[in-house]
């Protein structure tokens, strides 16, 4: 579980330099490590669900909102238009 959220953080923090990147070239490079920390996310996921299978905490993990599995950040700053687009479309491409 630390991981798993050491990870949400590291992916909290692409996204917020991705927002106030200006360079393409970096933007890109970003995204690339923001996809990397989600595939680790689900991997991490994944494994927690197979060791969690059959016991009480199985049910619990499931019904917990995403917010309570490290999801869902506060940002402290606000977003710009389009910082706002990378997060609700986050697979989205960026121009060259």
């Amino acid at each position: 579980m630390t991981r798993q959220r050491q990870l949400s953080d590291m992916l909290a923090q692409e996204r917020g330099r991705r927002c106030h990147e200006t360079s393409p070239l970096v933007r890109r490079r970003i995204l690339l490590s923001e996809r990397g920390l989600k595939k680790e996310i689900e991997f991490i996921d994944a494994e927690i669900d197979k060791l969690v299978v059959g016991t009480h905490v199985a049910g619990e993990r499931r019904a917990a909102p995403l917010s309570a599995r490290g999801w869902a950040k506060s940002s402290r700053a606000p977003l710009s238009p389009s910082c706002l687009n990378s997060v609700l479309l986050p697979d989205a491409r960026l121009p060259a």
